[in-house]
């Protein structure tokens, strides 16, 4: 797990202030070495956090004849690979995973790409046809941005990093709407104009001028799976993600894992506890109404249960308010304002004090249907088939209703409220509905200009009817295959990397194991997502491995009270983010706005909080890239 970062085809020498500069982006993905290799036409940099073979051996740039690379990720199968290479007359010098993706690529080429299992994204040069390639790994765990520079190509972990090779980019004018409607960027795009994000399964080769993007992954259900009876799916998932678990625990460095009191986290646990003796973690808060965001004594028994060496973790707010800075300021390569990244960190941060690897339930609620949105898939036929007189006045009793988050009767009105918007929508409109913050035209509203894509209704909805889904998945199942796309790379995994990567922590997921997600897509979605609860087939292939209270509890996540933290302690953020002149200086929205979302925050709208804390995002991602901001 490490930083990369390089340039391609140019004529002068990358200056040693400029690599060092470029280098420094990287410190806190890469605390343990630093090393660059500068060829003809080409500069490569590395910043390593030594996860295997922690001797010099393993420091990069690494070269192997005409090939050298820089290369971020862990490979799982690495040690069977370089045995089929050893095999094949090639000879080693080290124990990593770097060197048989080099030797891999030398002896097979993009070949190579479908038989890495693990998270990965790097840099090769070739430098006998001056070619360079950029790969990147199935689901999008580790990041790859690019940006075309007087002819040839920069490219990085993070988007600073880039930028130290080239020149301040410029701000993209989509960027504002995409945040304003999802909360994050979505890929390939990223807040610049000309910096994309190479896209997950897929690579890229750059010679002669010429750039091309080629996919080398298609996901699609397991063909060894789909046909079998549902006990017998159930088995070879269970089997799957146990051996997947297993892989994730090479390492000669500790390894611990994230605890919550839902299932996905307490799986892992648990498989992981076969193999080895296991620490765990959990964080919980200390302030205002933070009882519904409290897991610790849900995780505590849990632990008991699994007898893991347990941590729990207890914050207040001024944990959290320092924290808020180093998020913000640093950690965030771009405009991110999904808050679940804040306690993603805080607990990396102390997890990083006892080990260097971390086992996350990451991706579980995307392929197996974890979150509501996918229940509400299994209402909305239900819901079409009721008379439309008699849809009217359920819709406008709910509208009458007040929603928040500051009980659960509130979130369960908040919830009815977004279903009932968008139930009887088409299947990509209605997808698109329960993705966005806002509805596209309300931003449209918000818009002062409204020049080309400012309507993100449109957007969004081409964003999702994009995804291509095989006719081989169910119309169930059809939105967690676009979420895999979308969602899962440019929200959830871009969160736990840069959260995790701030404090030079190693996330690893299990269920985002190509098996594991191919044999998931396998399954009937009504195996997997029932009207009243998700993850079904999952639940039952792990019912004897945990505690009783873990199928009990409802479904949560890394969430904070942020009402009452934005009403309060973060109150000059707020006034900040969401004065008339800096609004006025965004050249989008129209000024006044913003006492509007700040009272609607104070009588408890959960979605005007995350609005405003996207404009909080946004405002101190451009003071610190754009310091007149």
């Amino acid at each position: 797990m490490c930083g990369i970062v390089g340039i391609a085809h140019v004529a002068d020498r990358v200056e040693q202030s400029v690599a060092d500069a470029a280098l420094e982006t990287l410190s806190r993905r890469g605390p343990d070495a630093l090393g660059q290799w500068q060829g003809s036409g080409c500069w490569f940099g590395h910043r390593r956090l030594s996860i295997v073979d922690l001797s010099e051996s393993g420091l990069q740039p690494m070269q192997y004849g005409t090939y050298t690379i820089t290369f971020n990720g862990m490979i799982y199968n690495y040690r069977q690979i370089r045995s089929e290479l050893q095999r094949l007359g090639h000879q080693f010098i080290s124990d990593t995973d770097t060197e048989v993706i080099l030797v891999g690529w030398s002896e097979w080429k993009e070949a190579l790409l479908p038989r890495l299992d693990g998270m990965f994204s790097f840099a090769i040069w070739d430098s006998d046809c001056e070619e360079l390639i950029l790969a990147r790994d199935r689901f999008g765990e580790k990041p790859l941005l690019w940006r075309p520079w007087q002819g040839g190509i920069a490219f990085g972990s993070r988007l600073d990093t880039i930028e130290c090779l080239t020149q301040k980019a410029e701000l993209s004018d989509d960027a504002l709407r995409w945040l304003l409607s999802l909360r994050y960027i979505p890929e390939p795009h990223s807040a610049y104009v000309d910096v994309k994000k190479l896209r997950p399964g897929h690579f890229l080769r750059s010679r002669a001028g010429h750039i091309q993007e080629i996919a080398w992954y298609q996901l699609g259900p397991s063909q060894d799976v789909i046909d079998l009876s549902p006990s017998d799916q159930s088995d070879i998932l269970r089997s799957c993600i146990s051996t997947a678990t297993q892989n994730r625990l090479i390492a000669d460095v500790p390894i611990a894992a994230f605890l919550s009191g839902g299932i996905d986290s307490t799986i892992i646990a648990a498989m992981a506890c076969q193999y080895v003796s296991l620490s765990t973690f959990t964080v919980g808060f200390t302030f205002g109404n933070s009882g519904i965001f409290d897991e610790r004594k849900i995780a505590e028994r849990t632990a008991r249960y699994l007898n893991t060496d347990h941590h729990s973790l207890g914050f207040d707010v001024n944990d959290c308010l320092s924290s808020v800075d180093a998020l913000l300021n640093v950690a965030l390569d771009e405009p991110f304002a999904d808050i679940s990244a804040l306690p993603t960190m805080m607990v990396a941060q102390h997890m990083r004090e006892h080990a260097i690897v971390a086992l996350s339930g990451d991706g579980a609620d995307e392929i197996f249907g974890g979150y509501r949105k996918y229940q509400g898939e299994r209402f909305a036929a239900t819901w079409s088939d009721i008379p439309s007189t008699v849809r009217s006045v359920i819709s406008g009793l709910l509208a009458c209703i007040p929603a928040n988050r500051r009980h659960r009767l509130g979130e369960w009105i908040r919830k009815a409220q977004r279903f009932v918007k968008a139930a009887s929508l088409p299947e990509c409109e209605r997808h698109a509905a329960w993705m966005r913050l806002l509805a596209g035209s309300e931003v449209t509203g918000l818009l002062r200009r409204h020049n080309k894509g400012s309507d993100l209704t449109r957007a969004v909805e081409d964003l999702v009817a994009a995804v291509d889904v095989p006719d081989s998945i169910d119309h169930l199942s059809a939105p967690l295959f676009r979420d895999v796309a979308i969602l899962l790379p440019s929200d959830m995994l871009y969160k736990v990397d840069r959260a995790a990567m701030h404090h030079g922590l190693e996330v690893r997921c299990p269920f985002l194991d190509h098996n594991v997600v191919e044999a998931a897509f396998a399954i009937d979605g009504k195996n997997k997502i029932s009207k009243f609860v998700g993850k079904k087939i999952l639940r039952e292939a792990f019912r004897d491995d945990l505690p009783e209270h873990v199928f009990r509890e409802q479904k949560r996540g890394f969430e904070l009270p942020l009402n009452e933290w934005l009403a309060g302690p973060l109150s000059d953020r707020v006034n900040h983010a969401l004065d008339e002149g800096y609004l006025e200086s965004l050249g989008f929205l129209t000024p006044k706005i913003g006492k509007k979302w700040q009272q609607d925050m104070h009588n408890g709208d959960a979605g005007r909080a995350e609005l405003i804390w996207t404009l909080i995002s946004l405002q101190a991602w451009q003071s610190r890239v754009q310091p007149s901001i």
